[in-house]
């Protein structure tokens, strides 16, 4: 989980830039370290009340993850361990804040993206070789 995380904020570093970035200046608050302190070390819930109602802004129907579904019966267990750098636990907090879904369903939805992108490419062989009877030599294919 933790290496899907880290995956998934460096491909999107910038989009969860912008949106501190935005979550910063909305708050009122203008140093980025600052911001930055307070998200590591109080959460999202230590951050200064919005200085404005924030609505309806491009940034936010940008969501990498807008079209990443979880099917309905997905069992939702908690998360209780993933190590990030400083930087990319200050993006996933705001990332799960504005997505509006707890930590366990946007994880998971990174996680169910990373198997849609990869499938085909990276995993469907590893499960067809399970059987023996699907080897070959890479001249017979």
């Amino acid at each position: 989980m933790t290496q899907f995380v880290r995956g998934w904020i460096g491909r999107n570093r910038d989009y969860y830039l912008d949106l501190a970035e935005f979550d910063a200046l909305n708050r009122g608050i203008v140093d980025f370290s600052e911001w930055a302190q307070i998200v590591v070390e109080k959460g999202v819930e230590g951050l200064p009340p919005y200085i404005k109602e924030v609505m309806g802004d491009e940034l936010l129907a940008a969501n990498p993850l807008r079209s990443i579904a979880l099917p309905p019966d997905a069992d939702k267990r908690n998360i209780n361990y993933i190590e990030l750098g400083t930087q990319n636990l200050a993006l996933l907090r705001i990332a799960i804040h504005y997505d509006r879904d707890s930590a366990v369903g946007f994880v998971s939805r990174v996680i169910r993206e990373h198997f849609q992108r990869n499938w085909d490419k990276v995993y469907a062989s590893q499960v067809a070789a399970e059987d023996y009877k699907n080897w070959k030599f890479r001249k017979e294919q």
